[in-house]
């Protein structure tokens, strides 16, 4: 489902959804580590992914090309005490 229009960017529910995930991976279901990737497209959810904890482990250049442009592909990833040590409220 995709919200039109700004009214709802920049309040964090997106940051919160995530970290809902993340709780949900490392406390429900015992993983260690988990990864996602994004392009360079999309830096307001590289910046989001960067504030909750995750760490940028490689690029992949010019992996996609869109819109008459290629664009990197970045995988990020966070581990289980890192998340932890950020969020300990929440686990």
């Amino acid at each position: 489902m995709r919200i039109q229009g700004t009214q709802h960017r920049r309040k964090g529910y997106s940051k919160e959804a995530i970290i809902q995930m993340l709780r949900y991976g490392f406390n429900s279901i015992n993983l260690h580590r988990i990864d996602l990737t994004s392009f360079t497209f999309n830096p307001q959810a590289i910046h989001v992914y960067e504030k909750i904890g995750f760490k940028r482990e490689w690029v992949h250049r010019d992996t996609l090309y869109l819109d008459g442009e290629f664009h990197d592909k970045i995988t990020m990833a966070i581990l289980e005490d890192e998340f932890r040590s950020l969020h300990e409220s929440l686990s």
